[in-house]
């Protein structure tokens, strides 16, 4: 009787050392899959950072553009502007006076 009695408590500490062991893997998976799921946040943040940057160099490059192509624009109509008005500046001032004295 004692015997299986012992027997029985062998069964019973081998069971707990098992239970233990179980317990012990369940928190350890758990740690990994949060420590997983921590590595995956930081990968799509990183990911997600370098896409930001990425369209913020983008759009930066797109805006010098239009501010160079505006520019170039700008100056392009002054040109214009003042090649017309030294072609024709004493014409307009004629018309101009021509229009005031009929006028009167």
């Amino acid at each position: 009787m004692e015997e299986m009695i012992s027997q029985i408590l062998d069964y019973e500490k081998q069971a707990q050392e098992i239970v233990n062991r179980a317990k012990d893997r369940q928190v350890n998976i758990g740690v990994s899959i949060t420590n997983e799921v921590d590595i995956m946040r930081k990968q799509y943040i990183d990911r997600a950072m370098r896409r930001i940057e990425n369209y913020r160099d983008n759009e930066q490059e797109y805006l010098k553009n239009m501010i160079v192509e505006i520019d170039e624009k700008r100056i392009s109509q002054l040109k214009r502007i003042k090649t017309a008005y030294e072609q024709s500046s004493g014409k307009w001032i004629k018309d101009i006076v021509n229009n005031i004295i009929n006028d009167v």
